[in-house]
């Protein structure tokens, strides 16, 4: 675009005082060497629960995808300059850029451990571990080492749940109220989610593990999250968004191609071998300090701001909801997850999160 265009690019980032979350370093890097007209805004925390209470009344559901907050001051600033922007969205859909891709190889030699390993040794380790919540996800070596609780209880066809699921099934149990509980069991829908998954896997068509992966994620993952939220964020303001990597020729090319031009072939912890073939094409084009930069997922400091300077008002949108507190859930299993985060036992940022955004819809739909 640089090359091609007769006046600077116009670009846009979002980011945030803590640094661990913040992005804007190597997106400065980036607009420095193109020249481009560059925009940024920082989002604070106190920004954030006026925003929620006014994204929610746009939502016609509950919507607890964090990363819309930093996505619609994102379209905001943006609107204020142009009418049509550019997006990366496919990018890691496409070209298998989620850690899991690569991180699916590991679990495999995982799933073969002994069931008194995978079941109870280590998931009693990890319990013991407290987790300080002041890295992003994907980022804290202890958050990485409680997701394998999960393992052994959920499907590998069913990836995004496997590895990113809010709620283990041991603490729903413990979450919702008995009888609501039983109800779930005993009409089987608990696992309604997994098994649509498992059902989009086993009719891909495509060949290998991964690819499965990905064709189960581009019909399930990106039109029902990554889409929803890009298009309800940019449509508030008046923005309309274009995603290039997700141009039906980019994808179906990309969907040919082998896997060790998508995620490595080396197994190795922690490594970054997502994208391999987009890193290559465009190594040359990237300032150094970007090229060598992991992947990190767009999101906000939730984890960090829920234990400090949200707590008090998470507290009081979850325990003044009649619906949630008493109907639906156990008040004492709410007011646990509220106490462990806060006391840094256990990092229960985005349950929290998922909790308040139920609360405020409900709400906002009841006045409705």
């Amino acid at each position: 675009m640089a090359e091609m265009s007769d006046q600077p690019v116009k670009t846009f980032s979002v980011g945030f005082h803590e640094e661990a979350y913040s992005e804007l370093p190597y997106a400065r890097a980036v607009a420095e060497r193109y020249a481009t007209d560059h925009h940024e805004f920082i989002l604070e925390y106190g920004d954030v629960p006026e925003t929620l209470h006014l994204l929610v009344q746009h939502l016609g559901e509950p919507f607890a995808d964090p990363s819309m907050i930093p996505l619609y001051h994102l379209s905001r600033l943006t609107r204020e300059h142009v009418v049509v922007a550019l997006n990366g969205d496919g990018g890691d859909d496409v070209l298998a850029g989620y850690p899991r891709y690569y991180y699916d190889k590991l679990a495999k030699h995982y799933g073969r451990l002994p069931s008194l390993f995978t079941h109870k040794l280590i998931p009693w380790v990890v319990d013991m571990l407290p987790d300080s919540a002041n890295q992003p996800v994907g980022k804290s070596f202890v958050n990485g080492l409680k997701r394998l609780r999960n393992l052994p209880l959920i499907d590998e066809r069913a990836s995004i749940i496997r590895w990113g699921s809010y709620f283990p099934l041991p603490l729903r149990a413990k979450l919702w109220q008995p009888q609501i509980w039983q109800e779930l069991l005993t009409h089987s829908t608990l696992g309604l989610a997994e098994w649509l998954l498992c059902q989009r896997f086993d009719k891909a068509p495509a060949s290998t593990f991964l690819d499965r992966t990905l064709y189960t994620d581009l019909t399930t993952y990106l039109p029902g999250d990554l889409l929803v939220k890009a298009d309800r964020m940019t449509m508030i303001n008046s923005l309309e968004g274009r995603s290039p990597l997700l141009d039906h020729e980019f994808v179906e090319w990309a969907s040919r191609l082998p896997n060790q031009y998508k995620v490595g072939e080396d197994i190795q912890p922690f490594a970054q071998h997502g994208k391999v073939l987009l890193k290559q094409a465009f190594a040359s084009l990237l300032p150094p300090l970007v090229r060598r930069r992991g992947k990190q997922g767009f999101g906000i400091p939730v984890n960090a701001w829920m234990r400090n300077v949200w707590a008090d008002w998470a507290q009081e949108v979850l325990t003044s909801n009649a619906t949630l507190m008493g109907e639906w859930f156990s008040p004492a299993a709410v007011i646990n997850l509220l106490q462990e985060h806060r006391s840094g036992r256990e990092d229960h940022g985005k349950r929290l999160w998922a909790l308040l955004v139920l609360s405020l819809w409900l709400n906002n739909s009841l006045v409705r």
